[in-house]
Parts: C-alpha cells; sequence; structure tokens
C-alpha cells in the first residue's frame, strides 16, 4: 500500500514509535502477559483471545494494558496488580538483557539524519523502561537527544494524540504544519493518535497483528527495510 498523493515538499520533521518499531520488544510482552495468565487463572490465553487483546493493547501505556488485560482475563483485581506484579516478573532486566534492534531500523534512521530531517521518539514506555531497553543500545540518545516524550510525562496515551503532539512542539513544529509531519508506527492505536493529530503515518505492523487494522496509515510496510525516502520528497 503506498500513499494515494503526491508529495512535492518533505516532511518537517519524523516521530517514531519505540516498541515493536525500533526495538523488538513485542515478544517479551507476549511472554509477559501470557505468564500473567498462568499464575492467575491457572491457563495460558488461547491464540485467537490473544491476539485480539494485543491488537487493543498495542500503543497504550502500562495503566491502560493492564486494564485490557484484567478485563480480557474477566479479573476484578484493579489494574494496578498486574502493575505491582511485573517489578517480581523482573521485566525491566529482561528489557536490559533481551531487547533487540529490528531490521533497516539503522538504515532508515541513518538516512533522515543525513538528510536534516529532525527527529523525535514518542513513546508509551515510562522513561525507566525506555532506559532498560536502550541499555544495550546507547546509540538511541545521539539519534534523539534531548527529542523524547514518554508515557509517563502525558496525561493520555495513544490513540489519544498527545504523545505525538508533545514531541511535534519538542522539535518546535507548529501546529499548522503538522500535515507534514511523518510518524512511524506498528500499531493500530498509534496510527490513529497520528491520524488524529493530523500527520501522516507509515505502518510497519507486528506480525501478530492483521494488516486490515492499519488501514488508515498513508503506507504499510513488511519492514523498515522496504521505506523508500525519495516516495516520500524526502532526498
Amino acid at each position: 500500500m503506498y500513499p494515494d498523493f503526491v508529495i512535492v515538499v518533505p516532511p518537517v520533521a519524523a516521530l517514531w514509535d519505540l516498541d515493536g518499531l525500533i526495538f523488538d520488544t513485542e515478544p517479551i510482552y507476549d511472554a509477559l502477559f501470557q505468564d500473567y495468565a498462568v499464575v492467575t487463572i491457572g491457563a495460558r490465553m488461547p491464540e485467537e483471545k490473544f491476539r485480539e487483546m494485543r491488537a487493543r493493547m498495542f500503543g497504550s501505556t502500562v495503566l491502560d494494558s493492564a486494564r485490557i488485560l484484567h478485563e480480557t482475563l474477566g479479573l476484578t483485581d484493579p489494574p494496578e496488580v498486574h502493575v505491582q506484579w511485573r517489578e517480581t516478573y523482573n521485566l525491566e532486566g529482561r528489557f536490559r538483557e533481551q531487547t533487540a534492534v529490528l531490521p533497516g531500523v539503522r538504515k532508515v534512521l541513518t538516512r533522515l539524519q543525513e538528510a536534516g530531517m529532525p527527529l523525535a521518539l514518542a513513546t508509551s514506555s515510562p522513561r525507566r523502561m525506555l532506559k532498560a531497553k536502550a541499555a544495550r543500545h546507547p546509540w538511541l540518545w545521539d539519534v534523539f537527544g534531548d527529542n523524547i516524550v514518554t508515557g509517563d510525562e502525558v496525561t493520555n496515551g495513544k490513540p489519544d494524540p498527545e504523545l505525538f503532539v508533545t514531541a511535534a512542539e519538542k522539535l518546535g513544529v507548529p501546529r499548522e504544519d503538522f500535515g507534514r509531519v511523518l510518524v512511524f508506527e506498528d500499531a493500530p492505536n498509534g496510527v490513529a493518535a497520528a491520524k488524529t493529530a493530523g500527520m501522516k503515518v507509515i505502518a510497519v505492523p507486528y506480525p501478530l497483528l492483521d494488516r486490515s487494522l492499519m488501514v488508515e496509515a498513508d503506507q504499510v510496510l513488511g519492514s523498515l527495510e522496504d521505506f523508500d525516502p525519495e516516495e516520500w520528497g524526502i532526498r
């Protein structure tokens, strides 16, 4: 799927999601949620039910994900119970040890930097978890610097556009130019957030997701390896 319009002028900025787009952390989350199901209800979730739950979760804050998880499992405990359980699961340590970079990420970021494109990171992850995920990848700080907005720094998570709006404002992009901001996302909630903000979106869906959930995206790629900057007017 390619843009149904011709972009003559390149984007004024590019905003990036983190989990499932830059870092391959989603399998770690998948294991977390299934392990929690075993602990709380004594069994793993069936595949179809699990896929439906994950589709709702992608791009959500920690607390919103916990609410969806408890709802799916039929638990009446407050979602904070799951958030606290994450500490005993040592999720932070798992991120430090297991987080890998997805294909094409470094190449695309380098290409955008060479084109002089302002870049910002807009992630639903709390900053503490972002640091754990980037522990073995210090280049992330070199690329984005201070232009990072995390889930614990905003009031509303995706699909609310607050994360992307805040990130664009960090880069000094005026609201009248939001239509020339390009967002890289992997989740339906993130795509919806970017479109609500009036931005363009390239979606690179996590394999667990049905690509039809990305119909709002301006372009859907199988991998960042497939990204062609010239299609977006980036020289």
